[in-house]
Order: C-alpha cells, then sequence, then structure tokens
C-alpha cells in the first residue's frame, strides 16, 4: 500500500503533537531569578567643622602645645579632614590617633599616629581610608612663628548608615569649638 506524501505529513505532524502532550502531567512556571540588591553609592558626610583659635607655635623640641579635636563615628568608612587657618607664612601638620588616655604621649607608642599629613599646603588635608567606626583624635602642630587661628571640616565617606558625634572638650581655647589644646611633650 503507497502512501500519500499529505498523508505521511498529517501522520508525522499528529504524532509530534501527541508526544508533546506526554511527561509532564502539566505546565510548570519558570523559576524566578533573584534580583540582587545593588550596593549603595559611597556618600561624603560632614561630621563636624569645629574652630580653634590661639593654637601657638609648636617651638623647639618635642614640646606643644598641640591641638586635639576629638570625634567618633558608629560607622566605617574613609575619614577625611580639611584644615584652613589665617596666616600663610603659617604651617599647620596633621595626624590623627585613635583616641588615647589623657595622659598618653601623642605619636608615642602608646598613643601612636595612624595616618600624618606634613606638607606646607594650605589648607592642609589628611584622609584615612578603610577606617573602622570608633573614636580618633585629629592633632593640629603649629610649625610658624605666631599663634593661629581656623576651622576644620571632618568628613567621613561611607556606605553604612551613619550616627556620629562630636566631643567638646573645652580646655585653654574655646570650649564650644572641640578643641583642646595639650602639651606635646
Amino acid at each position: 500500500m503507497k502512501r500519500s506524501h499529505a498523508a505521511t505529513f498529517t501522520l508525522s505532524l499528529l504524532g509530534s503533537l501527541a508526544l508533546a502532550g506526554c511527561g509532564g502531567g502539566g505546565s510548570s512556571a519558570p523559576t524566578p531569578v533573584a534580583t540582587p540588591t545593588p550596593t549603595p553609592a559611597p556618600v561624603r558626610h560632614v561630621i563636624a567643622q569645629p574652630e580653634f583659635s590661639d593654637l601657638q607655635p609648636f617651638g623647639p623640641g618635642p614640646t606643644g602645645p598641640l591641638g586635639v579635636a576629638t570625634f567618633a563615628t558608629t560607622a566605617s568608612g574613609t575619614i577625611d579632614f580639611r584644615v584652613d587657618w589665617t596666616f600663610a607664612s603659617n604651617n599647620i601638620d596633621l595626624a590623627l590617633t585613635a583616641a588615647c588616655a589623657e595622659d598618653a604621649t601623642i605619636g608615642g607608642s602608646d598613643c601612636p599616629y595612624l595616618v600624618t599629613s606634613n606638607t606646607t599646603n594650605k589648607p592642609e588635608t589628611l584622609t584615612y581610608a578603610n577606617a573602622p567606626a570608633g573614636t580618633y583624635a585629629l592633632v593640629l602642630q603649629n610649625n610658624g612663628t605666631t599663634p593661629e587661628s581656623g576651622t576644620i571640616e571632618i568628613g567621613l565617606t561611607t556606605t553604612s548608615t551613619l550616627r556620629v558625634f562630636t566631643e567638646a572638650l573645652g580646655g585653654e581655647t574655646l570650649p564650644a569649638s572641640g578643641i583642646r589644646l595639650q602639651d606635646g611633650s
């Protein structure tokens, strides 16, 4: 018996349709693909803007006074500082420490510097990357010949939720400024 080409094609098509319905027990929904949560972009926050006044020249030898601004944060990130002062003829250098005991020697083994900036730039800047949350002290040293007054801007760049506080320390400068003087010896 001879089949026509049309009959063979029809049987093949019906066979394909019959097999397509086998083996599943119904249709299945596609597996959802989880969309990853994007990492937030880092944001710079100004966390303090204290002022300082009457920062005396550091003097010969390891004497003081040093200006010290203490602050704390609960977020990690990059801390940056911008310090500007009145007289271009003076040079102010910066250093950052973890907050140290009151009787500690700043820059010594009991209160080492984390990072320093000893340029002659005005304003002077300093950056501390990958800083863990914690309490820090910014140290100012007037290497000029006359007393200085100026401003400090402390910034923190982080992707974390930010909660910071600054500490007004009082002392020999304006108590509300957040700056105190400490003997550098």
